[in-house]
């Protein structure tokens, strides 16, 4: 519930015109955080609003797609059906669409990026409480406040014990993992240990990044099944070797394309045994080179 809230109040002062780095001090006094967890909460804060930006385009364009197929719909059954409840409907559904359209190109203009923590459809429910399964406005309002505070982010860092300070993994002589969270200045302990964690995806590159000393970040996640944990790493890096044999090949294709018009190549995969090049006709017409993998010789 804390760090939703955090993040919450965090928003409304962002979109007053408050810098962030101006409002750290203020914010570990007022909510009793440790500066690691503030500095998470504004990341996945900053996340979230950097994917409104990034999808605000794209949902104006889908609009506009969808109103232009909507005003030919109106248009031709005004011809057709003329009066009809079927033009009204059609009619209904362009004007909501045009309303829509509206506020996104105020939001984009505005610069200011609305977000709605808890899921706007659970939001529209409380209208319609039966049809979404509550029983009353009470029940409603204590899955909202749930849903505002399912889950909280642990930053990390390549510097920290364990790539992160605030979720340190302790390994267990089993296998398991033991998860110390560190908790804000107003709980009642310091850490919470979560013992026997086990991944069942992703294991070894866990392992892997924990030795490698590399940064690790937690995500902790509510649903109905209870709390889950999700962990982000650090690629790790991947040594890139180059076969003689495949450039030498790719020297005969560019040099072959340059030659040839209207035909591709195809081969199998250098080193295959049995391997060979063969000239195909294109039957589009046009020149190129595909490499495809057809299968080893024996």
């Amino acid at each position: 519930m804390l760090f939703g809230l955090v993040e919450r109040t965090l928003y409304r002062d962002l979109e007053k015109g408050k810098a962030a780095h101006g409002l750290k001090s203020q914010y570990l006094v007022r909510f009793a955080i440790t500066a690691r967890q503030f500095n998470a909460v504004r990341i996945q804060l900053q996340g979230k609003i950097e994917g409104r930006h990034r999808l605000l385009p794209l949902q104006i364009a889908n609009l506009a797609t969808r109103i232009r197929k909507a005003q030919k719909i109106v248009a031709r059954l005004r011809q057709r059906q003329p009066g009809s409840e079927q033009l009204h409907q059609k009619r209904r559904r362009l004007a909501r669409l045009e309303c829509r359209f509206q506020q996104l190109e105020a939001e984009r203009k505005a610069g200011h990026m609305r977000l709605c923590f808890g899921s706007r459809k659970l939001f529209h429910a409380q209208f319609h409480l039966p049809e979404n399964g509550f029983p009353s406005h009470a029940e409603w309002k204590q899955a909202w406040r749930q849903a505002r505070s399912n889950q909280f982010f642990v930053l990390g860092s390549k510097d920290e014990t364990a790539g992160c300070q605030g979720c340190v993994a302790i390994r267990n002589p089993e296998g398991s993992y033991a998860l110390r969270v560190r908790l804000p200045h107003s709980a009642r302990g310091k850490y919470l240990v979560l013992p026997g964690v086990r991944f069942r995806y992703g294991q070894e590159q866990y392992e892997e990044a924990l030795a490698a000393s590399r940064a690790v970040s937690y995500r902790f996640l509510r649903d109905a099944k209870g709390w889950r944990v999700f962990v982000s790493l650090e690629p790790s890096s991947i040594e890139v070797m180059t076969d003689r044999r495949a450039t030498d090949c790719l020297r005969e294709l560019r040099q072959a394309a340059g030659a040839s018009q209207g035909h591709y190549w195809r081969g199998r995969k250098a080193g295959d045994r049995g391997g060979s090049w063969e000239r195909q006709t294109d039957r589009f017409g046009t020149s190129g080179v595909r490499g495809e993998k057809v299968g080893s010789g024996k």
